[in-house]
């Protein structure tokens, strides 16, 4: 058969709680995203001013690629098979048209390549090391060799040799000029260079480079004689020798405290809020740096600052080094670790001259000196206006928008985080953004010259990010965040646009920046409502933030699909409303109805601002109270009824009633809800039930009697109404509703609420009367909680009656004053433990005995007996209502039935048994658990139910009691102890104590890492955890933004585990949440027994979009591979088949993937975001359940998917 055909199905069948059948378009901050072939570290970044080419230099290797993240270019920079050659230096040499390479794997050697084919050109001397492995920084400016004689671009390496390096002194030069022509490529002369004195053995680790102001800075930390590291600057002058080299200490504090360890430094201006508070011009540079606090050892701590150092304050630090050399004659200011440093003394200089020798002409002044140094206390020094407290920072670089000063920062676990600037010792950050989980953020950070966009290197991975995503933020207020701290300094609201942006993207000047106190909103309109039939009413619009009009531009109102010209005066728009014929019916029940105003704008043909506006029809409402209460409806009396116009809508002697919110004064004074008939009430109504009478109701302001002609009561009780004549006093001021049997049906309710409404002319007063019902009979079971106060309040006239029923007195025929003697029902517990230790506790067990006539109070009851022992009430103990008593269970020592007698008021019970038993403990498992707590314990054993107040306590910390207690079992679940040890445990009953096994608290789990560290947004992939401890968790979780998989975790030894992703929820619960790419990265958590380890460095986990999967029906994508839903190939040609869909590789691998043509399992060759690849079998597979054609079945994570 030359062709063989696969039957799939026209749709998906899915097996899975969640599944996305598309997908919705995001824009992210993250553009582009590069990761090496062999996940190599990556170390430096450049990129090409000419050809837009970015470089990496990366470990063994060198990448050259094209603006759009593709590899153009890669080549091995080792020379040999053990190779181990970490990048130090890259820079583009743009004079020789070719890339300047340094690394640690070729002895430290530099090269020159081809910045085409990535080609070595040139090198240095194989035996000469040019870096180090400590450390070493490098970059081009200008420089003449030390004869002065060669002018132009030369290469400053600066590099971590010590004394202790096994390399040759005389080739060891901490700071070095290095030529860059071909004939003295990598070559230095006598007075181009510093190296290291022999005797000095102390690290030096740079940390990068810079040029300014025609010097080359050196950033680096070092330790002095004590071995503390401290932050230098060191610089050199470009237009004269070496020996103008000279360092300063560089201190970034907090109250005085420094955090001593430099990590990066970036040369960029200041905007206008910042320039200010720091005395400077808008664009005036500064240097910004962050640094990290060191743990003695030269070892950054997870906390870290920035500073910000005015060039003022670098100068007069480099002055004061000089001239502490020059005219003070100090050792101290002489560089301890450049060889042949001298510091000669030359009084007659003054500080214009020692000014004019920081940098001199090459005439032989700077000879004066070779290499100074400043003091400690001649430090520049800047007090941080940024702190963190767990994590490294790394990196820092700033932008300028519009004239607010903007920092990005890197750390050591991959994120950069967003700052704002405001001042010299305060900033804020509004975001963070996970580039790497858990990589450096490397110092090569570089941002467009027009500020569009960053490109980031961390230690696996170069990014491209927005500076800015203004576009995912939709309201103002989710824009520029009034009062809030988050708000992004780049975005603004463009008023007329109705769109957040940046300025740059708003085409007009209505644009509020996201420091703006307040959105764009209609404040206040007048009138804030009008009645539905009411036509071309003039409203006022309050419009705060309302932008200017030029000549030839307007706004409109638009009241629904009503538009109407408006005139603007300042903040305010004057607008005509719609005519009735475009306002909307008003919904039954309601009065009012609401339609959207807007406001339009012909400058953009938009509607940028809107609020709701309220149409009403008091003839809807019924009720006087509401009606004078609501919008400007006024009440006429004896026509009954609403009306937003009583002049002339009410009968013209009727009684008028003006709404509360009136400004005319009423004619005859009557307004507001007060002024309305009403019902006064000073007194509860209290009646028994099934008793006849008459209800006397006051009632205010009740319409003149010779215009009502009729009065009623209308009775509601248990949701019946039944109604009741009624009559008027002579005061106008009481109704009387006639005789009439009051009762309700219930018999388990004490009391029920009736009400009674009034009627006068068929109208209802709008509040009712509230008559309590009640019955004596009713949860008084005995003669103690019929006469108790406690269970009988007074007033309702209850008593005990013959025949043992608590009555309403006028029901009883013979009253009974005595109640009879006390009867216990049952005792709680009804049973308890003996006690067997010494010395014996004062009571075994609290118990609580239950019955009827125990007294009215407490102290009617004289004692509780167990045989020969008394039972010690328990204070607060009795309860009325229920006729209980606790009380103290003595001590027995053995087991017996014993009799329980209560006595109240010289009337004493019948006896009741209780049992005195003996709990035995004989195992106890699991024997070990974390010290967190969280295990669950199950002892063994008989008689454990004894008693009611079982406990559990393992070296005095409590083990919580579950309440699954039978006769053989006790379970519990520890608590958090604090060390791991074998402890004692013991199980109490009540006071009675029993010894259980010995129970072994071991140490806490922790998680080192897991793998993968992303996932589908529906979950169910396996992630394997590595980490300690895991052997004795019983219960062990994933949780991803708190929440868990429906699985526990599968604990594989005491070092791994395999967890289920949980489903990720992406809804950002009322905070702003920012998406990377294709990924939005969750919180990650580990649950091991409910504890929650804290996580060192950042346990993010990123969540991508579930994938999709074609049909073998969708033509767009199989075009004519598939007929009829039936995918053809032709086994002869075709090797793979294709299974079509979309974002199927984000978090998955190969692995991840088995794909099913019939009941043949198929090799998966490859997928990518699009396609899985699958090898065809050889051999047709037989169709399964009775179909034509074998079926193609994909098993993905939690997916099964029949194409």
């Amino acid at each position: 058969m030359g062709l063989s055909t696969l039957l799939i199905f026209s749709a998906f069948l899915l097996y899975s709680s969640i599944f996305l059948l598309s997908t919705q378009a995001f824009d992210n901050d993250v553009l582009l995203e590069f990761k090496p072939h062999e996940n190599e570290g990556l170390y430096h970044v450049k990129i090409h001013s000419t050809t837009g080419d970015i470089y990496i230099g990366a470990y063994n290797s060198l990448y050259r690629l094209s603006g759009d993240f593709n590899i153009i270019a890669n080549i091995s920079t080792c020379s040999s098979d053990d190779c181990d050659n970490i990048n130090k230096i890259l820079e583009i040499d743009y004079d020789h048209d070719r890339l300047i390479v340094c690394g640690v794997g070729n002895n430290g050697r530099c090269e020159g390549r081809s910045p085409v084919d990535l080609v070595t050109l040139y090198e240095s001397d194989v035996d000469k090391e040019i870096v180090s492995e400590l450390s070493a920084v490098g970059i081009i400016a200008p420089g003449v060799l030390g004869d002065g004689t060669r002018d132009g671009n030369v290469l400053y390496v600066s590099s971590g040799h010590t004394s202790l390096n096994p390399v040759e002194y005389s080739y060891r030069y901490i700071n070095a000029r290095r030529g860059l022509d071909t004939d003295v490529l990598f070559g230095l002369t006598s007075l181009a260079f510093n190296a290291i004195t022999p005797s000095y053995n102390k690290p030096i680790q740079f940390k990068t480079v810079f040029n300014y102001g025609g010097y080359t800075y050196f950033v680096a930390f070092r330790p002095n004689d004590t071995y503390y590291f401290h932050s230098r600057l060191s610089r050199v002058c470009q237009d004269n020798s070496f020996v103008t080299f000279s360092e300063i200490y560089i201190r970034c504090v907090v109250n005085n405290v420094d955090y001593n360890l430099v990590q990066d430094m970036y040369v960029s201006p200041v905007g206008t809020e910042l320039g200010t508070s720091l005395g400077l011009q808008a664009g005036d540079n500064v240097l910004y740096g962050v640094f990290a606090k060191g743990d003695g050892s030269g070892v950054a701590t997870g906390q870290s600052a920035m500073c910000i150092y005015k060039w003022n304050d670098i100068e007069d630090a480099f002055f004061k080094a000089l001239n502490g050399c020059i005219a003070a004659n100090n050792d101290i200011h002489t560089l301890d670790y450049a060889d042949d440093a001298d510091c000669p003394q030359f009084f007659s200089f003054t500080s214009d001259d020692i000014q004019s020798m920081m940098c001199p002409p090459n005439d032989g002044r700077q000879l004066y000196r070779r290499y100074s140094q400043g003091t400690y206390t001649e430090a520049a020094v800047s007090e941080a206006l940024l702190t963190v407290n767990d994590k490294i920072l790394t990196s820092v670089t700033t932008a300028i928008e519009e004239n607010r000063t903007i920092s990005f920062i890197g750390t050591d676990n991959g994120k950069v985080i967003k700052i704002e600037l405001t001042n010299k010792t305060s900033s804020r950050v509004y975001e963070t953004i996970t580039l790497d989980t858990g990589q450096e953020v490397r110092s090569d950070t570089f941002i467009d010259i027009k500020s569009n966009y960053i490109i980031a290197l961390t230690e696996k991975k170069l990014v491209k990010l927005q500076v800015a995503n203004c576009s995912w933020f939709i309201t103002c207020d989710e824009c520029i965040r009034p009062g809030k701290l988050d708000a992004d300094p780049y975005c603004g609201w463009c008023t007329l646009h109705k769109k957040c942006t940046r300025f740059k993207d708003c085409q007009h000047t209505s644009w509020l920046p996201s420091n703006s106190a307040q959105c764009i909103e209609i404040e206040s309109l007048d009138p804030p409502f009008i009645p539905r039939n009411s036509e071309n009413v003039r409203i006022l619009l309050t419009v705060q933030q309302l932008p200017p009009l030029n000549i030839n531009q307007n706004y409109n109102c638009k009241f629904g699909d009503f538009q109407s010209s408006a005139i603007k005066d300042g903040e305010t728009l004057t607008c005509n409303s719609p005519p009735s014929s475009h306002v909307p019916q008003i919904p039954t029940s309601q009065a009012f109805v609401d339609i959207i105003l807007s406001v339009y704008s012909s400058v953009t043909d938009v509607y940028f601002v809107s609020t709701e506006f309220t149409f009403f029809d008091c003839s809807v409402i019924t009720t006087c109270s509401e009606c004078v209460t609501n919008f400007t409806c006024s009440w006429c009396v004896y026509d009954n009824k609403c009306t937003h116009n009583a002049s002339t809508l009410c009968t013209s002697d009727d009684t008028i009633i003006l709404n509360g919110n009136a400004v005319t004064s009423p004619p005859n004074g009557f307004q507001g809800q007060g002024s309305c008939p009403q019902i006064h009430q000073p007194n509860e109504e209290l009646i028994h039930a099934n008793i006849q009478k008459e209800i006397i109701i006051p009632i205010k302001n009740l319409p003149n009697t010779p215009k009502v002609n009729s009065y009623e009561c209308e009775l509601e009780i248990e949701a019946q109404t039944v109604r009741i004549p009624a009559s008027v006093d002579e005061s106008n001021s009481n109704i009387t509703c006639s005789q009439y049997t009051y009762d309700y049906t219930t018999d388990d309710k004490k009391e029920v609420n009736a009400y009674i409404k009034v009627f006068w002319n068929g109208n209802v007063i709008d509040n009712a009367y509230q008559v309590t019902l009640y019955k004596c009979n009713v949860q008084r079971p005995d003669c103690s909680r019929c006469y108790s106060m406690n269970t009988t309040r007074s007033g309702l006239d209850c008593v005990w009656c013959t025949g043992d029923q608590c009555s309403y007195s006028p029901f009883c025929s013979s009253i009974v004053n005595e109640c009879p003697s006390p009867a216990i029902i049952q005792t709680l517990p009804i049973s308890v433990a003996t006690v067997t230790t010494q010395p014996e506790p004062d009571f075994t067990e609290v118990i609580e005995l239950v019955g009827t006539d125990f007294g009215q109070i407490m102290s009617d009851i004289d004692n509780i007996m167990i045989d020969n022992k008394e039972c010690v009430i328990v204070a607060d103990g009795f309860n009325i209502a229920l006729q209980s008593v606790k009380c103290k269970a003595p001590v027995f020592d053995s087991v017996s039935q014993r009799d329980v007698i209560i006595t109240v008021q010289g009337k004493t019970s019948a006896p009741v048994v209780i049992l005195y038993q003996n709990p035995i403990i004989s195992d106890l498992s699991p024997r070990f658990g974390i010290q967190a707590g969280g295990t669950t314990l199950t002892f063994s054993g008989s008689n454990l139910n004894t008693g009611n107040d079982v406990m559990v306590y393992i070296d005095g910390s409590e083990c919580y009691v579950t309440r699954s207690i039978n006769e053989n079992q006790i379970m519990c679940t520890t608590s958090n102890y604090t060390s791991g040890a074998e402890v004692a445990v013991t199980v109490t009953f009540g006071n009675a104590v029993r010894d259980g096994p010995t129970f072994t608290y071991t140490t806490n789990p922790t998680v080192t890492d897991f793998q993968p560290n992303k996932g589908i947004q529906a979950g169910g992939q396996t992630i394997r955890v590595t980490g300690t401890n895991f052997q004795y968790v019983q219960k062990a979780m994933m949780l991803l933004n708190s929440k868990s998989a429906e699985n526990n975790c599968i604990t594989l030894s005491n070092e791994e585990m395999d967890c289920e992703s949980p489903p990720a929820d992406l809804s950002t619960s009322g905070h702003r949440s920012r998406r990377q790419a294709d990924q939005t990265v969750l919180p990650l958590t580990f649950s091991f027994d409910g504890f929650i380890p804290a996580l060192r460095g950042d346990f993010g986990f990123s969540v991508y979009p579930n994938p999709i999967y074609y049909p073998f029906d969708n033509m767009s994508f199989y075009g004519e591979t598939v007929v009829d839903g039936i995918y053809r190939f032709d086994k002869h040609i075709d090797e793979f088949m294709k299974l079509m869909g979309s974002d199927i590789n984000l978090a998955s691998d190969v692995e991840d993937v088995e794909v099913f043509i019939g009941s043949v399992k198929c090799t998966v060759n490859s997928i990518t975001r699009t396609v899985v690849l699958v090898e065809i079998p050889d051999k047709e597979p037989n169709p399964v359940d009775g179909e034509d054609h074998p079926i193609v079945m994909m098993d993905y994570v939690i997916y099964v998917v029949l194409f």
